[in-house]
C-alpha cells in the first residue's frame, strides 16, 4: 500500500468563507498555486457522488489536462473526500480554530 501524503494550511478567514473559495468554480479559477498554469474552466457539482472538472492548461498553452472526480463524502464546512478519475483518493478536513494568539496579544 502506498503511503499518502499531508498538507496542512492556516487560513485567517471565516469557515463558511474558506469553504465558499474552495468550492465555488469562480475561485476555483482564480486562485492558482503555481505562476505558469492556470485554470481557465472549472465545474463542481458538490455532493455525495457529484462530479468536479477543472480544466489545467500552462500559461504558455504548451500542454494541459482536465483534472476530474467524483465525490465520496461531503459534509459541509467540515470535510470533502473525492476519488480522482486516476484512481487516488483525497480527503479535505476544514476545522474552526478559535481566534489565535498574536504577537501583539497582551495577556495580564
Amino acid at each position: 500500500m502506498k503511503e499518502g501524503i499531508t498538507v496542512q494550511t492556516l487560513v485567517l478567514a471565516p469557515i463558511e468563507k474558506v469553504w465558499e473559495c474552495w468550492n465555488k468554480p469562480e475561485y476555483i479559477c482564480w486562485a492558482f498555486a503555481s505562476n505558469d498554469w492556470e485554470a481557465p474552466a472549472a465545474e463542481n457539482d458538490l455532493h455525495l457522488g457529484g462530479r468536479f472538472k477543472t480544466v489545467m492548461t500552462a500559461k504558455d498553452k504548451s500542454t494541459g489536462f482536465d483534472f476530474t472526480g467524483t465525490y465520496t463524502a461531503v459534509k459541509e464546512n467540515e470535510l470533502i473526500e473525492y476519488d480522482i478519475d486516476d484512481g487516488r483518493h483525497v480527503k479535505v478536513e476544514f476545522e474552526n480554530i478559535p481566534k489565535l494568539l498574536s504577537p501583539r496579544t497582551k495577556i495580564h
